[in-house]
């Protein structure tokens, strides 16, 4: 009895100094044996050095990387682990950047990382990534539908499920009365930081895309997924923006020089481009000419054209002009008559609507107000008289600079005195929505 009690403490001492070797120490953070006996009192065992000195050779022939470092007093520390700072940073960063985890998920995600290394070290992984103004999600469902997903991927099975939409008033409502949709999932993807569910639809009768945060009620369903054995996720990526499935065709695009890299990230590296002159080349894609990839396109704000064909400039032009007429009540006869200098461009209010619209920073309206001032027959951009009217000072400014013939440093050197003092007194706050 004597021989199994002491066996059971010698057991019950190894477990507690791996585990107070794992979470106390580090490189920085050492244990003495006088520590580690200290250690093993307050939990109720009695020993000597030489069980310390047993103890780690133990762990050490087990394959625990404990590090000797020795002087007068040795010290002890776990070396190698499962995951390196480093490595728990970037997950704690990728957790607390994301927007398909929920803010409450999130911290529990982290807390769990933190156990992977010393309690020094994950205090370092107390970290705050702010976010680009899109708030975590708070359904928490998500985070299940995916795994549910992805079990079903790897089962080849189909599973089932509701989908929502929202009304005008933003409140969710299932589709088409509750319908269950039968599906079979071939991949999870990422875009535009949304999971896509992509897959054969029993209802379309095709391959379909779902987003998963609007998915309800994700159930596995006892049936083998409909194959398709040609379906490449990476290649679906490549060529269906935004998950939109429209029909695909070849799109001829003229692009700056500079844009070559986000043109290889867009289409891969195998992408076809010749240079079409010192600053420019050509790139002929494989795209679905839909919305999304317009989108992608005017990001560029012309350092990326499309030459061609003819129906994909005709209706990305019809798009913008129907779109923007839309939203501005104005007719898109009239906006294509603005685009080709057959009208004077709209008031101000459409102009301070139409720059509202396209997400324009400070000198970008500046810049559309100018425009629409010379369409007028160079008259004062629109934001202007008003300031210049009701100041007599600004007048007698202009009117010396113009007599005076003020040169182009000049003028720009008043600018920056202005700026500074704008920017010393915090009244420079323009940032680009």
């Amino acid at each position: 009895m004597e021989y199994s009690y002491m066996k059971n403490e010698s057991q019950y001492g190894l477990l507690l100094l791996q585990r107070y070797l794992y979470e106390h120490t580090d490189d920085q953070h050492p244990a003495s044996v006088a520590d580690i006996l200290a250690f093993w009192q307050e939990c109720g065992i009695q020993a000597g050095r030489k069980s310390v000195y047993s103890a780690i050779e133990v762990l050490q022939s087990n394959g625990m990387d404990i590090v000797c470092v020795k002087s007068t007093q040795n010290r002890y520390f776990v070396g190698e682990r499962l995951f390196e700072l480093p490595e728990l940073k970037l997950l704690v960063d990728a957790v607390e950047s994301s927007r398909f985890i929920t803010a409450k998920k999130s911290e529990r995600l982290i807390e769990k990382l933190g156990k992977l290394t010393s309690e020094s070290h994950a205090r370092q992984l107390d970290r705050h990534i702010y976010m680009d103004g899109t708030a975590k999600p708070e359904n928490e469902c998500i985070y299940y539908s995916v795994d549910e997903i992805h079990n079903a991927i790897q089962k080849k099975r189909q599973i089932t499920f509701q989908y929502y939409e929202y009304t005008p008033q933003k409140e969710k409502i299932l589709k088409h009365n509750g319908y269950r949709y039968q599906f079979s999932p071939y991949a999870l993807i990422w875009s535009r930081d949304c999971y896509y569910a992509v897959g054969w639809s029993e209802k379309h009768g095709k391959l379909a895309q779902f987003r998963v945060d609007r998915m309800v009620a994700v159930e596995s369903f006892d049936r083998a997924a409909v194959c398709m054995p040609d379906f490449d996720p990476a290649e679906y990526v490549r060529k269906i923006f935004g998950m939109y499935p429209d029909d695909l065709c070849t799109v001829e695009l003229l692009c700056d020089n500079e844009v070559m890299r986000s043109v290889i990230d867009r289409f891969g590296e195998d992408v076809s481009t010749v240079t079409a002159d010192d600053g420019h080349f050509k790139a002929i894609v494989e795209v679905a000419p839909s919305p999304p990839f317009f989108a992608w396109v005017f990001t560029f704000c012309g350092k990326i054209q499309i030459l061609g064909p003819a129906e994909v400039l005709d209706e990305m032009r019809g798009l913008t002009l129907r779109g923007m007429a839309a939203k501005l009540d104005l007719s898109p006869v009239y906006m294509s008559n603005i685009e080709n200098d057959r009208r004077a461009a709209p008031s101000q209010e459409y102009l301070e609507r139409m720059a509202m619209l396209l997400q324009l920073d400070k000198p970008e309206r500046e810049w559309l107000l100018d425009l629409a001032a010379k369409s007028k027959q160079n008259r004062v951009s629109a934001d202007l008289p008003d300031y210049i009217m009701d100041r007599e000072i600004v007048r007698a400014a202009l009117r010396t600079a113009r007599e005076a013939d003020a040169t182009d440093p000049e003028w720009q050197d008043f600018i920056d005195r202005i700026n500074r003092r704008m920017r010393s007194s915090g009244e420079d706050s323009d940032t680009k929505a």
